[in-house]
């Protein structure tokens, strides 16, 4: 059982990858005020991939993740003797294995942020293959979801003529700059509150 993402990288324990949030969740978020709308569930699915394509990961949940590269691929740095790596995530919370070329290695050390440094790395050559295993996700995506669900109530509700809403805890009054809203188009005011989330300058 597994799953490759859009990000390069396999989800080694699910065969799958579900919406940020689910339909009954958005209805509950919304008191229902949308609940008979066929387009809840295209909206949520496009929305929640809009967020994780913007910032580069999956995005949810804690999974275990695999991913392969070669030597030379970026995001791989060598300094000295030592390597690192940028995992494709901002919420590391383990390393499960790594091996070189086949080879287990078990010297190194990571940080949250998915920067991970092997020490005293032997020399390798240029088809050698690096994997490692490790879990990331986010233990609250609160904010994630309210995301998610105010992209859909405001294209839901601009369809519908209405001029302000209230999702997820958030009141929006909408204006002149929503003129092409869609399920995939981020609010300016979320861009700054995904900076935490998103990966920058490697992928």
């Amino acid at each position: 059982m597994s799953y490759l993402t859009n990000w390069g990288y396999t989800l080694t324990d699910a065969e799958s990858l579900a919406d940020i949030i689910s339909a009954e969740e958005f209805n509950t978020m919304t008191a229902g005020r949308y609940s008979g709308d066929v387009r809840i569930p295209s909206g949520i699915a496009s929305a929640s991939l809009a967020l994780r394509n913007f910032c580069g990961w999956h995005l949810s949940e804690s999974f275990a993740c695999k991913i392969s590269w070669t030597v030379t691929n970026r995001g791989i740095i060598r300094h000295g003797p030592d390597v690192t790596i940028q995992l494709p995530t901002r919420f590391l919370t383990a390393i499960n294995s790594i091996s070189i070329a086949g080879e287990e290695f078990t010297d190194f050390s990571f940080q949250v942020n998915g920067l991970l440094t092997l020490y005293d790395v032997p020399r390798f050559n240029r088809r050698d293959v690096i994997e490692v295993e490790y879990t990331a996700g986010i233990s609250d995506a609160s904010a994630i979801k309210d995301m998610v669900s105010q992209m859909v109530t405001l294209t839901l509700a601009k369809s519908y003529g209405v001029t302000s809403e209230a999702a997820g805890g958030v009141s929006v009054t909408y204006n002149s700059a929503w003129t092409n809203g869609s399920f995939s188009q981020i609010l300016e005011n979320n861009i700054a509150l995904l900076a935490p989330y998103r990966l920058e300058g490697v992928f």
